[in-house]
């Protein structure tokens, strides 16, 4: 980087509240912690007011990201299509899959956390996906790192939805979408966040190949997932809990991208299938089992969009500098 020559209106820093006003120069910019002043020595006053932007003598910067992720393995991914399938068949439901990296043996690995479902019935009868729920994790070995995770939208298109976007606000890594699960290949969309910044990424950039899905899933990543009416779900979580989905369904981000209509299915349940409900208890969430035609007895069913929300604790790119990539602005490099 080029060393600049110095502003025509230099840009001191306050480092602390001892700062000795400088009586020169007559203008001036002050950098504090709440942001960028401009001050005045005048011949009749001294100020000092928030700036309306930088000094113009600054050149201009995007922000981009230039990308050094290891690629999501082909079989890995694969398999976790499979997950995401099985589930999908079965309940309608969407799952949830974080990517951990292995630094000792530098490999990438897949972790099913354990996961509450919901979803909701409409009139018709069919199921459609509502939100996932689950914890991150909480103390992983000091080789292993979270990359990011990946889940699925079922039958809807691959995309970020208002609710992914907030979850993710201080997830920083790999968020990878995948949708339209009845298509082989299926919708794929992935983007890289960092400090709140989100870029748009070719799912090719972070996923080594796709041919076709795995079914052939372990029984663990299948035993993770628990499938819950979201009405019970919503009346069975703890107060403050309920209160805070509450604010969350009034926010901008609910009454846009972040609330879905009716989403198609796989398949769909037959009445012979079962419905898994729970409830809370002081030991936690204790799931229910009982016949799918049965949970019409807690009622009429109403959803919203919740995927990542942790139970208890869950812009598009630019360009880098020139010569580092070619692309326009939209891409990581």
């Amino acid at each position: 980087m080029n060393t600049p020559d110095p502003l025509d209106t230099p840009i001191l820093c306050k480092r602390d509240d001892a700062l000795v006003w400088p009586t020169e120069p007559s203008v001036f910019y002050l950098m504090a912690r709440d942001g960028l002043y401009l001050c005045r020595n005048h011949e009749f006053f001294r100020s000092c007011t928030p700036a309306r932007g930088f000094p113009a003598e600054l050149s201009p910067q995007q922000p981009f990201l230039l990308s050094r992720y290891p690629p999501i393995p082909q079989a890995l991914f694969e398999r976790v299509v499979g997950f995401f399938t099985r589930i999908g068949e079965q309940y309608g439901a969407e799952a949830g899959v974080h990517l951990l990296w292995d630094r000792q043996a530098q490999r990438m690995e897949a972790y099913v956390p354990p996961q509450v479902a919901t979803v909701s019935r409409s009139w018709k009868g069919g199921c459609h996906p509502v939100g996932l729920h689950y914890d991150m994790p909480a103390q992983l070995p000091p080789h292993v790192l979270l990359l990011g995770d990946i889940h699925c939208h079922v039958d809807l298109p691959a995309f970020a939805s208002g609710t992914d976007m907030e979850d993710e606000i201080h997830r920083p890594g790999l968020h990878v979408v995948v949708g339209h699960i009845s298509d082989e290949p299926p919708d794929v969309h992935a983007e890289l966040v960092v400090d709140g910044c989100r870029f748009a990424i070719d799912p090719e950039r972070v996923i080594a190949g796709y041919t076709r899905r795995d079914l052939d899933v372990p029984a663990a990543w299948l035993d993770a997932v628990s499938v819950v009416d979201e009405r019970d779900w919503r009346h069975s979580r703890p107060a403050h809990e309920r209160a805070a989905q509450r604010a969350r369904d009034a926010s901008p981000a609910a009454a846009g991208q972040g609330r879905l209509g009716e989403a198609g299915r796989l398949g769909g349940p037959d009445e012979s299938e079962l419905w898994v409900a729970g409830g809370w208890s002081a030991s936690g969430w204790t799931p229910d089992v009982r016949p799918l035609a049965a949970r019409d007895e807690a009622g009429r069913l109403n959803g919203h969009r919740g995927r990542g929300e942790a139970v208890e604790g869950d812009a598009r790119d630019a360009h880098g500098p020139d010569g580092e990539r070619g692309e326009a602005a939209g891409g990581v490099a």
